[in-house]
């Protein structure tokens, strides 16, 4: 099942994003600006395990990768290449699950703002949010 992007942005009108890489300062900047405009704050990182218990090697196969090496050095010592198709991949499959949380989430948050600190592209924003 596919949503419209239309659906998606009447459901996220209230919901803000702070994105980018990591360690640039997103969950810093999303905190400051939840507690002081009395946001909800959506940290991406925090449902990832929530996200991992759900995920299935048919549906999320990166996600469910990740559970499935040896040791930290196969996880870490992969070439760079293997690690960002991996990564790309796992961000992917993360942001559905991210989306259809961030609507209940919407839909529950009544006219309260939410702030959200995630990966999503800046492509995959353009679509959804305005």
């Amino acid at each position: 099942m596919l949503i419209a992007d239309n659906i998606i942005r009447h459901h996220f009108r209230n919901i803000y994003f702070v994105t980018g890489g990591a360690c640039g300062g997103k969950t810093t900047v999303a905190r400051h600006l939840a507690d002081k405009y009395g946001m909800l704050l959506y940290n991406w990182d925090e449902h990832f395990p929530e996200y991992q218990a759900i995920a299935t090697p048919a549906d999320q196969p990166a996600m469910s990768r990740r559970n499935t090496f040896a040791s930290w050095e196969e996880y870490f010592m992969r070439p760079p290449h293997e690690y960002a198709a991996w990564l790309e991949q796992t961000f992917q499959e993360q942001t559905g699950m991210a989306v259809a949380d961030l609507i209940r989430l919407s839909g529950s948050a009544g006219d309260r703002k939410i702030i959200v600190d995630g990966f999503f592209t800046v492509e995959l924003l353009k679509k959804i949010s305005s």
